[in-house]
């Protein structure tokens, strides 16, 4: 049985809150550093939050229910899976039960993409394949210390002006199955800004919360000053009042790996950062009249394609 998260599971989920796996990096980091049963509780009773936690009974064992947790913002293409718990029950089938569920509810709020990121070497890493997940890029977690330069930087804060050339060097670097599956970073664009003889070379895109921020660089491989840039980097993030700065490094952006290793900064493990399509685009021909030349030179058109939710997971184009 798949039910809502209410106060019968607050016990349990208070009893596993370090044993659960996280998903979101950005908010492992940025937010809860352990499951925090209370807010679990707070989104069950405020689902406008675009929280939804769940509870799995596993294999018929109600004394040992799995959770799992995802977020949607209302109006957004993607959904993230945030947390499962415990981290012991993560090859049972009530996992997988879960995760079909999840999926249901972000595809019914009209998600097109629900995200995951997971260690590698982590056991769920193979539970989300087997669920149909896909590995669409991957990326390192950098812990950013400062470092001590007498060099003020070059970056600034990003504004208005920079929207025009934020659009270009995200196109630019990032691979399209990446646009395609997240949004871009100008829809929430907060973070620094670099530029070169009246170009913008690098933007970094900033998260802040209450146990750390999180940068995730877009760094142009034209530039010759990466590694100042990245030596700045800590100095130039504002309101940091003695929070860790963490800097997630995508496969896209990997070239900075080496002068982030000649500045002696520690990586985390290699994370996938994963997806499963919820939509399924399809295309179809629709017949078009002869011009008025009576040639038969008109192409075809392509019709719109509109989805809609059904019970085998899968969003698909109405007839």
């Amino acid at each position: 049985m798949i039910r809502p998260f209410d106060w019968r599971d607050f016990p349990n989920l208070h009893r596993n809150r370090n044993e659960g796996i996280w998903l979101d990096t950005s908010l492992a980091l940025t937010r809860w550093m352990a499951l925090v049963p209370a807010g679990a509780l707070l989104a069950s009773l405020a689902p406008a939050t675009g929280i939804f936690t769940c509870v799995a009974t596993n294999d018929g064992n109600g004394d040992n229910p799995v959770v799992g947790q995802l977020s949607h913002a209302a109006g957004s293409i993607k959904a993230k899976l945030t947390f499962i718990t415990p981290e012991e029950a993560i090859e049972t089938a009530g996992v997988s039960r879960l995760l079909d569920h999840l999926a249901k509810v972000a595809g019914e709020r009209g998600a097109h993409n629900l995200l995951a990121e997971v260690d590698e070497a982590s056991p769920v890493y193979e539970v989300l394949r087997r669920n149909g997940f896909a590995v669409y890029t991957r990326q390192r977690i950098w812990d950013l210390k400062p470092v001590e330069t007498t060099d003020p930087g070059p970056w600034r804060h990003v504004g208005d002006e920079d929207e025009h050339g934020v659009h270009y060097l995200y196109h630019s670097l990032v691979p399209a199955l990446v646009q395609q599956t997240e949004p871009p970073p100008w829809e929430n664009m907060n973070g620094l800004a670099c530029t070169e003889d009246g170009e913008l070379v690098a933007y970094v895109h900033l998260a802040y919360g209450p146990t750390g921020i999180l940068a995730q660089p877009f760094v142009h491989t034209g530039t010759d000053h990466a590694d100042l840039l990245l030596r700045t980097l800590h100095g130039a993030i504002p309101n940091i009042r003695s929070r860790p700065v963490y800097l997630c490094v995508r496969s896209h952006q990997a070239w900075l790996t080496p002068f982030l290793d000649e500045l002696e900064f520690e990586s985390g493990p290699r994370q996938a950062v994963m997806v499963k399509r919820l939509v399924v685009p399809l295309r179809e021909l629709v017949p078009v009249r002869r011009n008025n030349t009576g040639l038969d030179n008109a192409q075809p058109e392509i019709s719109p394609t509109t989805s809609r939710w059904t019970t085998d997971g899968l969003t698909h184009p109405n007839k």
